[in-house]
């Protein structure tokens, strides 16, 4: 069984996702990441910005 159908299988037990379309249904009601936390620095405020 390759990787697409082990994550079909994963997603169709676990999501009750079947189908592409589910699936892009389910992805739309999916609130944002923000991934800022493991892209920014550590803060300094003696450091400029920009």
């Amino acid at each position: 069984m390759g990787l697409a159908e082990k994550l079909r299988k994963l997603l169709a037990d676990e999501y009750g996702i079947n189908s592409d379309e589910e699936l892009i249904k389910a992805m739309e009601k999916q609130k944002p990441v923000d991934l800022g936390i493991f892209t920014q620095g550590a803060y300094d405020e003696n450091k400029k910005v920009g």
